[in-house]
């Protein structure tokens, strides 16, 4: 289910967001988003990551990473780009190929 909220989708933690996945929503700065295959499959590997994680640990974690990324002093696109959810999220493979957990695989 695809929500339009320009509004809440500004800047996080410096980040510029264009979408945001929230089990069972995907969260758009305009419905033209809705048609941008790469965009809405980013997000749908988002949301299988909550599944795994039953959604409070992903947030849990995600934060986590993020934090870590920015006291080992880097810039916020850096520590956002370095998210192990990010880089399996951008990892461009068909969803159907990735694994559960495959994010594990990107943590350093």
């Amino acid at each position: 289910m695809f929500i339009v909220c320009p509004f809440l989708l500004k800047k996080i933690g410096g980040v510029k967001v264009n979408a945001l996945a929230f089990f069972p929503f995907i969260l758009l700065k305009n419905l033209k988003q809705k048609e941008d295959e790469n965009l809405i499959y980013h997000e749908k590997i988002h949301w299988r990551q909550q599944i795994e994680l039953l959604l409070i640990g992903f947030y849990i974690l995600y934060l986590f990473f993020y934090l870590k990324n920015r006291f080992k002093k880097m810039n916020p696109y850096q520590a956002y780009y370095e998210i192990p959810f990010e880089k399996e999220a951008y990892s461009n493979s068909p969803l159907r190929k990735n694994r559960w957990f495959g994010w594990l695989k990107f943590i350093k």
